[in-house]
């Protein structure tokens, strides 16, 4: 908007801040001659994302953001550190036990498993929380567990697909070949194929890909134990609030 009223040639080159700049560059009704990835010759370039270049050496800088830790997950709190820069956030580890109402009234930022923070939420309704992101995919610990509602909740998604599809599978050829009787007969020392349930047990037999499978719901968790049991050839059946495409581009209807 200001470019459309400069009048002065001296505009020779603009940075955006934001990737999209089709909008902005028709707002100029041509003024500017192009939008350039890089300054024009003459034109010095700082890079803001370091301290050696940065246009304002003497600007504050920002303070990096305190998250606090509750999980109780093995090797969380260094996973994080080693992820984040220092420059970014910092990170303060606690328990539910340990943690105590005055320190969770500091935090803007939680990360917490589900049900270490169900046990703390409630104290927080005072406080400055804004945001936590859970450790794990599901919710249901933290919404049965506290009814403090006031703040963004994101769980971590697109990390637990290749482990839930290989339990479903171990689940699956565990029912298919009875593998409980077989642990059974294994620990009562009953052996052979001669047994009328071991007959049985072959003759109502099924191979995986004659199957058909049924997921409800159809997140980044379904979309890959359909994948996962698509390869085996079952045929695979999908049940969600939106339709859209199914596994290998398969329509869905609405539910």
């Amino acid at each position: 908007e200001s470019l459309s009223r400069a009048r002065s040639p001296a505009v020779r080159w603009v940075g955006w801040l934001d990737t999209c700049h089709g909008p902005g560059f028709r707002a100029t009704r041509g003024r500017v001659a192009a939008v350039m990835p890089s300054p024009p010759r003459g034109v010095r370039q700082h890079d803001t994302d370091t301290d050696e270049t940065c246009s304002f050496p003497n600007a504050p800088r920002p303070k990096p953001t305190e998250v606090l830790v509750l999980s109780e997950i093995p090797g969380v709190l260094d996973a994080l550190k080693a992820f984040v820069p220092a420059h970014e956030a910092l990170f303060f580890q606690h328990t539910p036990v340990t943690v105590t109402t005055a320190t969770l009234m500091c935090f803007e930022v939680v990360i917490a498993d589900p049900g270490s923070f169900a046990k703390v939420a409630d104290r927080c309704t005072e406080g400055s929380l804004r945001w936590t992101q859970l450790t794990f995919a599901g919710v249901d610990k933290l919404i049965c567990g506290s009814t403090h509602r006031e703040y963004v909740c994101t769980r971590l998604g697109g990390v637990f697909g290749d482990a839930i599809a290989e339990f479903c599978v171990m689940h699956v050829l565990s029912h298919l070949r009875d593998m409980d009787v077989d642990a059974n007969n294994q620990c009562t020392k009953v052996w052979g194929r001669n047994l009328e349930s071991q007959k049985q047990k072959f003759i109502k037999q099924k191979n995986v890909r004659d199957l058909t499978i049924g997921i409800l719901g159809f997140g980044d968790i379904g979309q890959r134990v359909g994948e996962v049991f698509s390869a085996f050839g079952c045929r695979i059946w999908t049940v969600r609030r939106r339709g859209g495409a199914g596994v290998g581009g398969g329509a869905m209807g609405d539910v």
